[in-house]
């Protein structure tokens, strides 16, 4: 994938400001080893555009644009999980097994609501936890539903390693899974992450762009494939559910 550096660059910059506090030029040009003179540059951009403020010591911080930018995307996870709430629990309420919701962040999964089962399957404490999407029925059920471009685009750059004997491993293979899943409408998990667990997930919807998955786990000693199939035709009800009740609440998004 190509990128701009001096973009990456820019940005790197202003997370060291964001975790600094007050920072002075100098000293960021010290912390990247880069010419004053270039990094003023950097900072005066900043400024201008509005992400930073200059104090009476000729010191930087951030501003609060960032955080009006944060509170906007998380307005959106909110809106996410309440178009997600009651088909979560009809999901629970039909299969009593662990029901998730998860989104993409920083081509990481991460769920950020959970109904609980009492049938003892493991799953993070937490909802910081992150993991490989492709390993993960929540992550490739969000990536099929994808343009193909987009697929091959996050083949070329996956996270390879192997977590069981089950894992796909190659680019081919992690390939050929999500146009199979994307054929479908829905996504497997057949012990891919961790053997004892399975999980078939689909995709949520906003105005046509994926936004979300719903999930639910199942453990592998009492359900097979088979049975992960069969209960896909109503996880795709459901997340047709919440698709459509974030098309009722929301602008139009662009793929882009």
């Amino acid at each position: 994938m190509r990128v701009i550096e001096s973009f990456s660059k820019g940005l790197k910059i202003l997370e060291y400001i964001v975790q600094s506090g007050d920072i002075k030029i100098s000293d960021a040009a010290e912390h990247f080893d880069m010419p004053s003179s270039n990094m003023t540059l950097f900072f005066n951009s900043l400024y201008t555009e509005g992400y930073i403020l200059k104090n009476p010591r000729k010191a930087y911080s951030a501003s609060q644009k960032l955080s009006l930018l944060a509170e906007k995307i998380k307005n959106k996870n909110a809106a996410i999980m309440e178009a997600c709430r009651e088909p979560m629990n009809e999901l629970f309420a039909a299969y009593g097994e662990m029901t998730l919701l998860g989104i993409l962040e920083q081509k990481r999964v991460i769920f950020i609501e959970r109904i609980q089962s009492d049938k003892n399957i493991r799953i993070a404490d937490d909802y910081t936890t992150s993991y490989i999407p492709h390993v993960t029925a929540a992550g490739k059920a969000i990536i099929s539903a994808y343009p193909e471009t987009m697929i091959r685009e996050y083949v070329e750059t996956a996270d390879l390693r192997r977590f069981t004997d089950k894992t796909l491993i190659t680019k081919k293979a992690v390939l050929e899974e999500l146009m199979r899943a994307k054929e479908n409408g829905y996504a497997l998990n057949r012990g891919e992450y961790e053997a004892d667990i399975m999980a078939v997930s689909t995709a949520v919807l906003d105005n046509g762009i994926p936004c979300a998955s719903l999930t639910v786990q199942f453990p592998a000693y009492r359900f097979s494939e088979n049975d992960l199939v069969h209960y896909a035709k109503s996880l795709i009800a459901s997340a047709k559910s919440a698709s459509s009740h974030l098309q009722k609440n929301s602008k139009p998004r662009s793929a882009s």
